[in-house]
């Protein structure tokens, strides 16, 4: 594998350093380049020296915080719904499961990402809940289900889930899991989808903006137009 020097990878200091509002890295670039790593050891290097910027996370904070009302447990795909009346059709609504989440590849065809939507994920499962009007559209979207079934979800919560998620700002890399849940099997199931949306677009832009941070440099302060590509408002 070649190794890194200063003229192909940096031009400009002789510290890496990428802020956003989550994270702080820095490596100094000088003992890099005088111990001569290859890139997949920078990369291990940043990995273990990454560290939050602002302090620990207070998890009271996080669960008392709201979304808004439009990401509720109906933020979901229908297959989600069909399969939590299967398991209850079937008597699996008690089944403990464990789900978690990763990724195959890192995006840019870079060689890490950096992680972010935790806090939401926190603040979603805390408070998961159906609504009387959830139930209400519930029933025209799965008319064979009978009144039992639509009683059971009025009365679902995460009360018997545990989360174990990477803390926003962290070094990841493919196939390590990002988030565990730990739970009965058709509340997790309900929680797939919007936990994928929740930390996949977070991440998305957290990682493509360290990488603009890391080629502009650290004396260069960059503005970018994101607000007009974004898919919503709700990630502000």
């Amino acid at each position: 594998m070649k190794c890194l020097n200063q003229k192909n990878i940096f031009n400009h200091g002789s510290k890496l350093t990428i802020r956003l509002n989550y994270f702080n890295v820095s490596y100094n670039l000088l003992l890099v380049f005088n111990q001569k790593l290859t890139y997949n050891n920078i990369i291990t290097k940043l990995a273990q020296e990454a560290y939050l910027t602002n302090q620990e996370k207070d998890l009271n904070r996080m669960v008392e915080s709201k979304h808004p009302d439009w990401v509720t447990p109906l933020l979901t795909d229908h297959y989600q719904l069909t399969m939590t009346y299967a398991y209850w059709k079937n008597k699996r609504q008690d089944d403990h499961a464990v789900f978690e989440a990763f990724f195959r590849k890192n995006p840019f065809k870079g060689k890490f990402t950096i992680f972010a939507g935790i806090e939401e994920v926190l603040q979603f499962v805390a408070g998961f809940k159906f609504r009387e009007e959830h139930i209400s559209y519930l029933k025209g979207q799965i008319p064979q289900a009978p009144q039992e079934f639509f009683d059971w979800m009025a009365q679902l919560d995460c009360s018997k889930v545990k989360v174990y998620g990477i803390r926003d700002g962290r070094l990841v890399f493919p196939r390590e899991p990002l988030v565990r849940l730990e739970g009965p099997l058709p509340v997790l199931q309900l929680l797939e989808t919007p936990i994928l949306n929740l930390i996949n677009f977070a991440s998305l832009v957290c990682t493509n903006g360290a990488r603009m941070k890391w080629t502009a440099g650290e004396k260069v302060k960059c503005v970018e137009f994101g607000l007009r590509r974004a898919q919503g408002l709700g990630w502000l």
